[in-house]
């Protein structure tokens, strides 16, 4: 496993999360995916629990996430090195929030207007906004088959 690049996507997915606050991240991403992300950042903080430098690295990057973003993926990348179950947690969690698609369209005038058309959602977010000044018809998005079902869900976490 490359934990170099699992340390840049999980950073990379964290600073969205301080840079506009928890409350506006929900509003965007969704409940569902702004809670996955909190238990990421949970996870990641009892990981460090008792170390004083790194605790500190965890709150500077909080505070300015852009500013000290290479330094949490550092910190992340060696404990994942020592530590496979740390990595193994991370990225369970990080499948778990799926893909995160954000579609944002914006036309002065249009006869038809989709957001997005999927015939099959699994997991993830979809965020769709339109604006338009003229439209006859706008749809945000056409899903045939949302989510897995339950039995799906157990055997793919057990092949993983």
């Amino acid at each position: 496993m490359d934990y170099m690049s699992l340390a840049g996507t999980l950073v990379t997915l964290l600073a969205p999360y301080f840079i506009k606050g928890a409350e506006k991240f929900a509003a965007k991403a969704g409940r569902p995916a702004s809670q996955k992300v909190e238990s990421l950042w949970n996870r990641i903080t009892g990981q460090f629990h008792g170390d004083k430098e790194i605790t500190k690295e965890l709150s500077d990057f909080r505070k300015n996430p852009g500013r000290n973003a290479s330094i949490l993926a550092d910190d992340l990348h060696q404990e994942m090195k020592k530590n496979e179950n740390f990595a193994s947690d991370l990225t369970m969690i990080l499948n778990d929030l799926g893909p995160s698609i954000n579609i944002i369209q914006e036309f002065d005038e249009a006869k038809t207007i989709v957001g997005a058309r999927i015939a099959k959602f699994q997991n993830g977010s979809l965020y769709v906004e339109q604006r338009a000044k003229i439209v006859e018809e706008a749809l945000g998005a056409h899903i045939k088959e949302l989510g897995v079902k339950k039995d799906q869900r157990l055997e793919k976490s057990i092949d993983d």
